[in-house]
């Protein structure tokens, strides 16, 4: 990324706490580095663990990657855990290198569907606006 990490952090923190604070059900939203290392949080609750959370979350957004390379599907965008009492849906936020991961939690009872459009438009939002600062940055 040609823009500071501070910078990235303030994009996606903003947009972390717009979401969180939209929508019923949303227990928590993380955004880390593909290396593990958390960037922002906005939480409803508080997260037990949020560098180990950060962490598994790249960890399982990789291994969704091999999945879909042996798979031959191309890179994979998404992976859904779905547990006894919420959900965690993990979305490669797209087009920036290092790449970022954001991490949706949700109740159970939230619509599956509408909890991974809300991913995709958050990564592609916080994509968009990392991208028109890195424009800026570099004045192109």
């Amino acid at each position: 990324m040609s823009v500071r990490a501070a910078t990235v952090r303030g994009i996606a923190q903003a947009i972390t706490d717009d979401l969180v604070g939209s929508e019923r059900g949303m227990l928590g939203v993380m955004v880390s580095t593909e290396d593990g290392f958390e960037l922002c949080r906005s939480a409803a609750r508080e997260f037990s663990d949020p560098g180990r959370l950060a962490a598994v979350s790249s960890s399982l957004l990789a291994l969704a990657d091999s999945s879909a390379q042996t798979a031959e599907i191309g890179a994979s965008q998404c992976m859904v855990v779905e547990g006894e009492d919420g959900r965690v849906v993990l979305y490669a936020v797209p087009s920036l290198k290092p790449r970022l991961v954001l991490t949706v939690l949700m109740k159970g009872s939230s619509n599956l569907g509408n909890t991974i459009y809300l991913a995709r438009v958050t990564a592609l939002r916080i994509a968009s606006a990392v991208g028109e600062a890195q424009r800026r940055a570099t004045g192109t």
